[in-house]
């Protein structure tokens, strides 16, 4: 109901434009049902996101106690003391959770240098191309909001350019419609405590926006032109390559630090 609902306020928000990608319509459905099965019925799946939320949840307390070795007692939490024994200087954004947010951007930046990310990418957009028919370039931006959010246009960047006003659309109805990576962690570090498997929803969720974003983008204003890259999935690199890992991790920290 969810689903057909606002499948039609989409549609209704276009002005009911003409005309439908059926295929788009029904590609979307079978996709989220998939997933929506894969994540909530189908056996083991609830292990995959409790190692998913326990990985993640590993990394934000690895950053947090760098953090704690930079700033001292004011990275630690209310009624927390540091390993020396110092007491927690209370509630400070800056030193107990804007910290997070450099150590992700960091990792993300290494782990695309080292190419770790971009296989993962390629399966999800080739997925999302044959599926929703979508062009190249947004499928390929799609694959990438789930690691990256926003920026992940930088993946299609030389086709911005030549993009048409319904694939510019999906890239940015895609952007805001998942969860980066630095964002997560924010959430993560906020939510862990009254919701123990946040970090694994997060993620689940992050991949069943895209279809559900190429539908309500696609009702609203469909393709009427010729995308350059309709049958084809380019390769898409994220930032500017960088020459060795250090050099990734430095990048990605200056990155982070601005997003902070």
């Amino acid at each position: 109901m969810g689903f057909l609902v606002l499948a039609a306020l989409g549609w209704a928000a276009g002005g009911f434009a003409q005309p439908v990608r059926w295929r788009t319509v029904l590609g979307s459905a079978g996709l989220m049902l998939t997933m929506g099965l894969l994540v909530f019925a189908v056996p083991g799946s609830r292990t995959v996101l409790i190692a998913i939320n326990d990985a993640v949840v590993a990394l934000l307390t690895a950053g947090g106690e760098g953090a704690v070795c930079l700033f001292g007692p004011l990275a630690v939490g209310p009624g927390s003391s540091t390993p020396a024994g110092e007491p927690s200087g209370g509630f400070g954004l800056a030193a107990l959770v804007l910290p997070a947010v450099v150590c992700f951007a960091a990792l993300m930046a290494a782990s695309y240098h080292l190419g770790i990310v971009q296989p993962i990418v390629r399966v999800l957009a080739r997925l999302f191309h044959r599926t929703l028919a979508l062009s190249g370039a947004e499928s390929l931006a799609g694959g990438s909001n789930i690691f990256v959010g926003v920026e992940s246009a930088m993946a299609v960047r030389p086709y911005l350019a030549s993009m048409t006003r319904s694939e510019l659309l999906t890239l940015m109805t895609c952007g805001m419609s998942t969860v980066a990576a630095t964002t997560l962690a924010l959430y993560v570090l906020f939510l862990q405590d009254t919701f123990p498997l946040i970090a694994g929803h997060l993620v689940s969720a992050s991949v069943m926006s895209i279809p559900a974003a190429a539908l309500v983008s696609k009702l609203i204003l469909p393709e009427t032109d010729q995308p350059a890259t309709l049958g084809r999935v380019p390769e898409g690199q994220v930032g500017d390559p960088q020459p060795n890992t250090l050099a990734a991790l430095m990048a990605g920290s200056s990155d982070g630090l601005r997003m902070a």
